[in-house]
Parts: structure tokens; C-alpha cells; sequence
């Protein structure tokens, strides 16, 4: 990229802006504010304040952005500087918006506007606009003015969130831009309230969440410190102001999370909140307890805010202190009597265990108090900060006719001027809908210790400012949280009050109920209250003699009292004495430790004078090597010198100095000298450079400018010469144009006289190729039906080859399972033959067993009828040989078929083979690929059976055939003659 200065860019965007290409300017411009060489001017900020002109004309938010952390960067050292291109960039914004409103709601320049009194419904305006979209809206049922919000305000609607959003992130968490941002910010939840735009609000406080949540990790310099006081407090501003405007947009949810932030920067910083934001904190967080129906935390709400007054009455105005105290009195009062506040909400209904545990604890934590008070608690406290003083005239019979006064006929007449009050002032008309319910509720308290039954006409007649249906509501809510014991009998009409401490039960009649620890203590103490009041009014004297009796206990008190103190006093000499010797060994402690102190400050003070002594002679050596290496860097720097005087730089540079200020010098100065002198040098060349390529262009636009009247002239000249030419040509193309058209006359009349010769051609053609093409459709009708039923034919011909083809092969299958089924016989019958021989043969060396000298043993006797004895030990082929090759298992391995009796070789060749292991349970070795064990019969290679020969010709007749036998391992493995 080719990095311009400011003037130029700000002279080539002006003329590209004048031609109309707004997006080369801005480019031009965007090269200048990247250009970090240039320092920061006047024409600097000509160059943003122009860039984000062209980007507000193109509704390009993002290239503005990108400006402005360019031109940030540039501004470094003037801070003013870039806050001023900020609010150059809202100011643009906020004006372009309501140019807008004003186009689309077809207002002049002098009207107002207040877009808080229309409702301005255009979406999401940070979701993207689809072609679906725009058709849905174009054929919706919306209105004419929806229609044109949507084309003509979204867009600068979204153009002044993204504004914001861009100026708040680069004004975030810098010290020097602290000022700017909470103004910023302060603005922002304006414009959120001005236009109603509740999501970007939210959007907003999330943003807001997380620029605090990156101050509070410092990971670079300038990073806000959020201890120091003034970030502190303008912090919290801040989250009240988005409390604020949370809660005029409805979020209350918003509203509560600004009112933990606030909780939470307050609880981990070391510095306090001034009076006047201590008191903001506390009316705006009574506004939302009051919204979420916690009535309770509303009270206590108004409560620390009486008593921060009255901690700082000087702060406030006496109208202040005046609706805080009425404010106090009411959320008190207000209350709900009930246990469980059913009619308010119902706190059964959480499905979560625990929730509302969880969210007593957060609201707790925000008002600074521990435990949840109840009503009575409340009430106590506001008599303690004596709220009766402060109150409005109007409001001080209120307390006394809803706690004390006991008049349930005329309950309503009094309370019905207070509510008229309530109505007519603006901060106390919220309250009216909770006292109903709290003087209904009194009311009916007062009326079941009088009646018994009460007709419900006279009930209605007594609650005159509710209906019936919300009398039934507030009652049964009332039985549901115990608070009242009320049977409604619609029949009747009627209302009956039931004894709290009796139930009923059947036909048996009322029976005393099992009463609770607190209910009993409370019925007998009120029972000894109302028999002492009794007692003192019957028999005054007795009341005189239990008071002296009291006065007589007080006296005994006070004298045990005196004496206590009398014995403590005489005590009171030895205490002294013991602390006075405990003082003395404390500071005879403390000299001990002085003293201590002052020897180990002694030979701290001696090693440091050996340390100083020590360090003067490392001082001294290091002295001398520093002249010995000063001597070699004045030789090194002679020779650097030297080295740099063979070009014209240094000679430049160097020769003009003297020997002291060449001692004077170290290598890396010498080196530094002569870098600098070469940029200088470099930057000569480049600014000659930069002079005749500037010489260059003068020139070249000097040349342009006497072109250009030349060329104009020239383009008159062939101007002229082409209208001359085009207005001849149009004479000689009309001239042509008439001849062409009196020749096309003439033929026609010409033509005119075999124009009936013609029609008559045209009907014997036509009907010639008419009887061509039904001959052609004839012919191929005929050829279809032919080739159809060649079709058919061969079909019939493939699905006779195909079943002639399917018994041959099962022919052929049948006459090879018969061809094996004969071989499997015949190999049976020569097996069976082959084993008689070789049985006959064992017959015939069995006899020779008789004629073995010397004792035997039963084992050996055994092994001896089985196998047969040997005759002689060294002939290889007797008899006890080939019974063990014909009978033992290695033998039966070898041929992969153990023995079976003749007679059941049928069944045993049927069955499958599962193994290779002998009948004694052992398995013959397995076989590689090239040294497989024979398991099939022995026959030839031709398939014939092998005749019988001797063993003593074996391996002859096998060699000679071509194929050697080899045992290995006990089995016969066969190895064909590879050569």
C-alpha cells in the first residue's frame, strides 16, 4: 500500500468524491490515517472527520470503525484529538437517524421529535436482511409506515447501535478515555430509550459486563484502575443510569443484574459511595423489589434510605425527606399479613428445591442484610426511627387505623380518604392495590373476634371498595396460608368465622386442637395480662400489696447490688498494684529488646565498614581494568575510525575531529555516528528523489493542462466532421431507398399475372405429398408388425436354449455325483482288502511271540500281544516294527486317519472330520504349505491304487517315480521333485 500524506489524500478524496467514486476516496483516505511516519496535524483530523463522512454516506459502519483504530493509533499523544472524531462520528449518526425519522414519518425541519409516543417495530435490526425476508415483507399484512420503517429507519437504526458499539469498544478501559466512555454510554441508554430498541439493550449490558470483567485483569498499560475514586464512582453512575433506562424499557431482569454489578463493585472496592448515590442505589432497587412483588425487601428498601437521610439531613430536601418518610409508612404497612404472601405470589409453585432459598440470599445480598424480617420487625424499626414525624398530615391516621384502633363497622369509612390521597399523588398510587388486601385482611381478623357468622350482603357492604368475586379470592387465600379460619357457604350466603384454637370432627363437636409451643405461650400470656388488669380493678388492695412486694424484691436487689460493687471497689488496690508490676515487666521487656537491638545494630554498623573496605579495593581493581580496556577501545576506535574515512560519509563525518574528542568517543558511538550519518545521507537522496518526481509531475500536469483545450478543439472539429458525414450519407440512403422501392413496384406487377399459376402448384403438391405419407405410414405399420413378431420368436428361441442348457448341466452334475459315488466304493473295497493282507500278515508273525526266554512282566506281556516282539534288534522290517508303524499313533498321524475297525469304516468315512488328533487324544503336527501330512488314501498320481511294496524297496520305487518320501516327526510327509 502506498502511504499518502494528509494534504494529498485529502485533495485526491475531495476530487474523487466530486466524480462519485465514494469508495476510491475513502481508500485514499484510509492509506493517509495508516500512514504511522506522519505526525498528527490539523490536516490529520480534516482527513478522519472526512472518512467518516464518506462512510455515514455508504452506511459502511465497519470501514469507520477501521478508521478510527487507525487514526486511535496516530492520536496517541493527543487523546482530545480522537474524542473529538468520536463524537464527530455519533454526532453524523445521530443526525443521518433523524433525517430518517423524519422522511419516514413525512416531517418538517422545525417539528419535534419524540419517537417515545410511536411504537417502532422494525426487528432485530443486527439480523440479516435474506431476499425471503424482504419478500415476506413485502407481501405481509404490515402497514404502510411498518413498510417504510423497515426501508428507510432500520438501516440508520443499525447504523447508530454499530456506532456505539464501536466508540465504546475503543474507549474501553483506558485511563485516558474514562471521561469519554461513560459519557459515551450515558448517551447510548438515551438512544436505547428514545427508540425503544429493548434486545440492543441488552446486547449493550452484556458488552458493558464484559469491559468490566477485562479492566478488573490489567494486561497492558493505561488500564483503568477501578480503586481510585474517580473510576469508582463514575462506574456505579453509570450502572444507574442503565438501571435507569433497564426498567423504562420494561427489562427488569436487566435491572436486577445492574443492581449486582453495582453491589458487587461496591463490596470489593475500598472506597465508599457518596450519600446521593447511596440513596439513588436504595430508591431504585425499592422500584424493582416493588415490580418482583417482595414487599418485604421494598420496606426494608425505604428503610435504609430514612435512615441514610437522616444520617445526612443536610443532603436532602425537606420534600425529599418528606415522600421517604410516607414512603417508609406505606411499604411497611403494605406488608401482606399473611404468612405466605399467597395472594401476592404463590412461593409453593418453585420446581426447582432450594430455588427460593437461593433467591432470598441474592435479594438479601443486595440490600446488605442477613436474615429475611417479618412484619412485626419492620414495624418495630420504623417506630424506632420515629418515621411519624415526617410523614404528610394526611397519612399519620393511617398506622393507627390499621394497628391499633379496633373498629372493623367503620374500618372503611377511614381508610377511604387515605386511598382518595393515595390516588391523587404519583409516587404513593402503587400502594392502593396492596392495602386493599391488607385492610380486607384486618378487617376480617377484627370481624371473626366479634361474629360468629356474617351475612355476606353485609360483608360486601363493609368492603366497599372490592368486588365480591376479589373479597372470595382474598379470603380463600387467607385460609390457605392459616392466617384466617373461614368457611364460605354460598347457599346461604353467609361467611362463618371458626375458632382457630377448636376443629371440628364428625357429630363429636369441636374439640381443642393440638396447639403449638409459640400458640400456647401466646394464649397464656395474654390470659395473665387480662387476669392481673381484672385482678387490680376487683381488689386494689392486692394489686398494692403485690406492688410493694415488687418494690420489696428491687430493694433486696440493689443491696446485693451495692454490696457486689463495694466488694469489687475494695478489690480494686490489688488489681492496680498487680498491673502496675505487669507494666514494669513489660518495659523492662521492652529495654531488655532495645538493648538487644542497639548491640545488633553495632555489628550491623561493623560489617558494613569491613563490606566498605572490601568494596574500595574491588573498586580500585576494577579502576585499573577499566584504563587498560579504555586503552584497547581508543586503539579499536582509531581503527574504526580509519576503516569508515575510505568512504565519503565518513570522511565527512570524522575529519574535522580533534584527538581529545576521538578519546572522548566509544566503539558503539562511532558505529551509531556513522548509521546516523548514513540515514541522513539516504534521506538527502530520497528527498531528492521525492523533489524531481514532484519536478515530474508539475510538468506532467502542466502539459495536461494545455492539452486538454487542444483536444477539446480538435473533438469540435471531428464533431462537426461527422454530423456532415452522417447528414450526406441519410440523403444518398434516401435517394437509394426510393429507387429500390419503385424496381420492387415494377416487379410486382409484374408478378401479379401468374399468382393463380401459383395456388394451382401449390394444391397438386400438397396433395401428392398427401398420398406419399399415407403409402410411407402403410409401409411402416407393415414392418412394425413384422419386427414384433421377430421379437416374439427369438424370445421364445432364448427361453428354449436357456431350459435346454439347465438339464444339461443337471445331467452333468448327476453323472458326476454318480462317477464319485462309484470312486468312493471302489476306494472303500481296496482299503478294506489292503487292511485284511496286512492283517493276515500280523497273524502270521504273532506265533513267534511264544518262544521269548526269561520272565516277563504283566506290562510287558501287554505291549508284547499288542505290538508283537521283535526277532531280531537289528532287523529294520520285522514284525514288531511294522505292527508299530501300522498301529501306533505316530503312524496313524501320518497317513491323517486313525484306526477303524473294518466292519465300521462306513459309518466312520461318513461322519466329518473334526480334528487332526489320533485316537489316543494326542494331535499330529501341523503341516506348512510346502510340507503338507497325506490325510487322503494312498493312491498314485494317475488316482489308482498303489500296489504293496516291501519296505526295504520303498524309497527306490518312490525316488524312481519321481516323488520322495520322507517320515519326520512320527508322519509321512510327501516333497516332489522341484528340479
Amino acid at each position: 500500500m502506498v502511504y499518502l500524506k494528509p494534504e494529498v489524500a485529502l485533495r485526491s478524496a475531495r476530487d474523487l468524491q466530486e466524480t462519485g467514486k465514494t469508495k476510491l476516496a475513502i481508500e485514499k483516505l484510509r492509506s493517509a490515517l495508516t500512514n504511522r511516519r506522519a505526525p498528527w496535524s490539523t490536516a490529520t483530523e480534516e482527513v478522519a472527520n472526512l472518512h467518516l463522512d464518506l462512510c455515514l454516506q455508504l452506511k459502511e459502519g465497519n470501514f469507520a470503525k477501521d478508521g478510527l483504530h487507525q487514526y486511535r493509533a496516530l492520536t496517541y499523544n493527543e487523546p482530545q484529538a480522537f474524542e473529538k472524531a468520536v463524537q464527530y462520528f455519533l454526532d453524523g449518526s445521530k443526525a443521518r437517524l433523524e433525517k430518517a425519522w423524519r422522511e419516514s414519518r413525512n416531517l418538517s425541519e422545525e417539528d419535534e421529535i419524540d419517537p417515545s409516543t410511536q411504537q417502532v417495530d422494525v426487528g432485530d435490526i443486527e439480523e440479516v436482511e435474506t431476499p425471503e425476508s424482504v419478500l415476506l415483507a413485502a407481501v405481509s399484512a404490515a402497514g404502510s409506515q411498518d413498510r417504510s420503517d423497515r426501508v428507510m429507519l432500520a438501516p440508520w437504526l443499525r447504523y447508530r447501535w454499530s456506532a456505539f458499539k464501536t466508540a465504546l469498544d475503543l474507549l474501553k478501559n483506558q485511563e485516558k478515555f474514562e471521561k469519554a466512555y461513560h459519557r459515551v454510554a450515558a448517551e447510548a441508554c438515551n438512544f436505547y430509550i428514545k427508540y425503544g430498541r429493548r434486545m440492543e439493550y441488552r446486547r449493550f449490558c452484556s458488552n458493558m459486563r464484559t469491559h468490566t470483567m477485562q479492566a478488573r485483569v490489567k494486561s497492558y498499560r493505561n488500564t483503568i484502575d477501578l480503586e481510585a475514586e474517580g473510576t469508582f464512582l463514575a462506574q456505579i453512575n453509570t450502572r444507574l443510569t442503565m438501571v435507569r433506562a433497564a426498567y423504562k424499557l420494561d427489562l427488569w431482569q436487566e435491572s436486577f443484574h445492574g443492581m449486582e454489578e453495582i453491589n458487587n463493585i461496591i463490596k470489593a472496592s475500598t472506597q465508599k459511595p457518596t450519600t446521593k448515590i447511596l440513596a439513588t442505589y436504595y430508591h431504585r432497587l425499592a422500584k424493582i423489589y416493588w415490580k418482583s412483588q417482595d414487599y418485604i425487601f421494598h420496606a426494608v428498601a425505604w428503610q435504609k434510605l430514612f435512615a441514610l437521610i437522616l444520617s445526612q439531613p443536610h443532603e436532602f430536601k425537606p420534600e425529599e425527606i418528606r415522600i421517604a418518610a410516607s414512603s417508609v409508612l406505606l411499604s411497611t404497612l403494605a406488608v401482606p399479613i399473611a404468612r405466605k404472601d399467597t395472594s401476592v405470589k404463590d412461593v409453593d409453585t418453585y420446581p426447582i428445591p432450594g430455588a427460593q432459598a437461593g433467591r432470598i440470599r441474592r435479594l438479601c445480598g443486595l440490600i446488605n442484610i442477613s436474615t429475611l424480617p417479618n412484619r412485626d420487625e419492620l414495624i418495630s424499626e420504623m417506630k424506632l426511627m420515629n418515621v411519624m414525624l415526617y410523614v404528610n398530615s394526611e397519612l399519620k391516621d393511617l398506622y393507627s387505623v390499621l394497628e391499633t384502633e379496633f373498629s372493623p363497622l367503620e374500618m372503611s369509612k377511614k381508610v377511604a380518604p387515605l386511598f382518595k390521597f393515595l390516588g391523587e399523588r404519583e409516587h404513593f398510587e402503587k400502594y392502593i392495590s396492596a392495602f386493599h388486601y391488607v385492610v380486607i385482611m384486618r378487617l376480617l381478623k377484627q370481624l371473626s373476634q366479634v361474629y360468629t357468622t356474617l351475612r355476606t350482603e353485609k360483608l360486601v357492604k363493609l368492603i366497599p371498595f372490592c368486588s365480591q368475586s376479589e373479597i372470595e379470592k382474598h379470603i380463600i387465600n387467607a385460609v390457605k396460608d392459616q392466617a384466617l379460619y373461614v368457611r364460605l357457604c354460598h347457599k346461604t350466603k353467609s361467611i362463618t368465622f371458626l375458632n382457630p384454637t377448636l376443629k371440628t370432627n364428625g357429630d363429636v363437636g369441636p374439640q381443642l386442637k393440638n396447639l403449638t409451643a409459640e400458640q400456647r405461650t401466646g394464649h397464656l400470656a395474654c390470659i395473665a395480662r387480662r387476669l392481673r388488669a381484672v385482678s387490680a380493678m376487683v381488689n386494689p388492695a392486692y394489686a398494692n400489696a403485690e406492688g410493694n412486694l415488687r418494690l420489696t424484691i428491687a430493694t433486696k436487689d440493689i443491696v446485693t447490688r451495692i454490696n457486689h460493687e463495694q466488694r469489687r471497689l475494695r478489690q480494686r488496690p490489688k488489681q492496680n498494684e498487680a498491673r502496675t508490676e505487669k507494666l514494669e515487666r513489660e518495659r523492662d521487656e521492652v529495654d531488655q529488646e532495645a538493648l538487644e537491638k542497639q548491640r545488633q545494630e553495632e555489628e550491623a554498623e561493623k560489617e558494613r565498614i569491613k563490606h566498605e573496605k572490601e568494596r574500595a579495593k574491588q573498586k580500585l581493581v576494577e579502576t585499573e581494568q577499566k584504563t587498560v580496556a579504555s586503552e584497547k577501545d581508543r586503539v579499536l576506535v582509531e581503527e574504526r575510525i580509519n576503516l569508515y574515512l575510505a568512504k565519503d560519509v565518513g570522511k565527512a563525518l570524522f575529519e574535522h575531529l580533534t584527538k581529545s574528542e576521538i578519546a572522548k568517543l566509544k566503539v558503539e558511538d562511532v558505529d551509531k555516528m556513522m548509521v546516523e550519518a548514513m540515514k541522513k545521507e539516504q534521506e538527502k537522496k530520497s528527498a531528492a528523489i521525492r523533489s524531481k518526481e514532484t519536478r515530474l509531475d508539475n510538468m506532467e500536469r502542466a502539459k495536461r493542462e494545455i492539452e486538454i483545450p487542444l483536444l477539446e478543439t480538435k473533438f469540435k472539429q471531428e464533431f462537426e466532421k461527422r454530423v456532415k458525414y452522417t447528414q450526406e450519407k441519410h440523403v444518398k440512403d434516401v435517394e437509394t431507398g426510393k429507387k429500390r422501392h419503385a424496381r420492387a413496384l415494377k416487379l410486382r406487377e409484374k408478378l401479379r399475372n401468374i399468382v393463380q399459376q401459383k395456388e394451382r402448384f401449390v394444391e397438386k403438391l400438397m396433395e401428392r405429398r398427401k398420398e406419399e405419407h399415407v403409402q410411407a405410414e402403410k409401409l411402416f405399420k407393415e414392418k412394425r408388425a413384422v419386427y414384433v413378431e421377430y421379437e416374439k420368436q427369438q424370445k421364445e428361441l432364448a427361453r428354449r436354449k436357456r431350459m435346454e442348457e439347465e438339464e444339461r448341466k443337471k445331467k452333468i452334475e448327476e453323472r458326476e455325483e454318480e462317477k464319485q459315488k462309484k470312486d468312493e466304493a471302489i476306494r472303500l473295497k481296496k482299503e478294506e482288502q489292503q487292511q485284511k493282507r496286512m492283517d493276515r500278515g500280523a497273524e502270521r508273525e504273532s506265533p513267534r511271540s511264544k518262544y521269548s526266554a526269561g520272565p516277563q512282566s504283566e506290562s510287558e506281556s501287554k505291549a508284547k500281544s499288542t505290538y508283537g516282539t521283535p526277532t531280531s534288534r537289528g532287523d529294520g522290517d520285522s514284525a514288531w516294527r511294522r505292527s508299530e508303524r501300522k498301529d501306533s499313533p505316530r503312524a496313524s498321524s501320518s497317513r491323517g486317519t486313525k484306526y477303524v475297525p473294518p466292519g465300521l469304516r462306513k459309518d466312520e468315512e461318513s461322519k466329518p472330520r473334526r480334528s487332526n488328533s489320533d485316537q489316543n487324544g494326542r494331535t499330529a503336527a501341523p503341516s506348512s504349505r510346502l510340507n503338507r501330512t497325506h490325510t487322503a488314501p494312498v493312491t498314485s498320481r494317475e488316482g489308482q491304487p498303489r500296489k504293496y511294496v516291501p519296505p526295504g524297496q520303498r524309497q527306490r520305487q518312490q525316488q524312481d517315480d519321481g516323488f520322495t518320501q520322507v517320515r519326520s516327526r512320527g508322519s509321512y510327509q510327501n516333497r516332489g521333485d522341484r528340479s
